[in-house]
């Protein structure tokens, strides 16, 4: 069985995981062939890059082309899943220092207040043709499931300028709207495992990439990310 990758710049630690579980002949990816192919960088994915054809999707955006021309893959039509990475990355929308002059709904303390339908739609417009990219290889039948990207690590930029709290709330307001529609749709989500966060909900150190990385994962979470595909996968194929 084949399963394809495709996405943002995570797709880097999910390749490693990949190579340290093939390292270790690890039973979950027995019989399966793991191909990763990124799109690009993930502050392109909040505008237009691919356009829906008949039998494939057509990648439009010029930077995000020089990797992939078309889905399915030419060099795998006959790959059975088709993993994403991009869809549950949130830094986009927590990084803003604006933030730190609103107070976000369910939270205590002096702010310009924002509304749950507000950041509702900033979520909306930040994912809209990642969406528009799962619905439309649900249609030709290439069985896409989502990748959850890291949560916050504690050494983000937008952290002191933002505050702690918010950067949190709104990590977990979008999370659980994207899980929300990506339920109603039925496409699966590998999630992040719960023993990768802190006590206050940050990605745990050890899985950092790199001190002046704000927000990549490392081989270790990439290891982890894939095992939870892979179980993922399984789950789906046994139903």
């Amino acid at each position: 069985m084949k399963v394809v990758i495709i996405g943002d710049s995570h797709t880097a630690q999910l390749h490693r995981g990949i190579q340290a579980l093939q390292a270790e002949d690890a039973p979950a990816l027995h019989g399966q062939e793991w191909i990763v192919r990124p799109l690009g960088g993930g502050h392109l994915l909040p505008f237009p890059f691919f356009r829906a054809r008949a039998d494939h999707i057509a990648i439009t955006q010029p930077e995000y082309r020089k990797n992939i021309h078309r889905l399915p893959l030419k060099s795998h039509p006959d790959a059975r899943w088709h993993g994403v990475s991009g869809a549950l990355h949130t830094a986009r929308v927590f990084r803003h220092a604006d933030w730190a002059r609103h107070a976000l709904p369910g939270m205590d303390g002096p702010g310009i207040p924002v509304s749950g339908s507000l950041l509702g739609r900033l979520v909306d417009d930040d994912q809209r043709h990642v969406m528009a990219l799962l619905i439309a290889m649900q249609s030709l039948g290439m069985n896409p499931f989502v990748i959850e990207g890291p949560r916050p690590f504690r050494h983000h930029p937008a952290i002191p300028t933002v505050g702690a709290h918010r950067v949190i709330a709104i990590d977990s307001f979008f999370r659980e709207r994207m899980k929300g529609w990506l339920a109603a749709k039925r496409i699966p989500v590998a999630e992040l495992p719960q023993d990768v966060f802190d006590e206050d909900g940050f990605m745990r150190d050890e899985l950092r990439n790199r001190l002046d990385d704000p927000h990549h994962g490392n081989a270790a979470f990439g290891r982890r990310m894939i095992l939870e595909a892979a179980r993922v996968i399984a789950t789906a194929d046994a139903r």
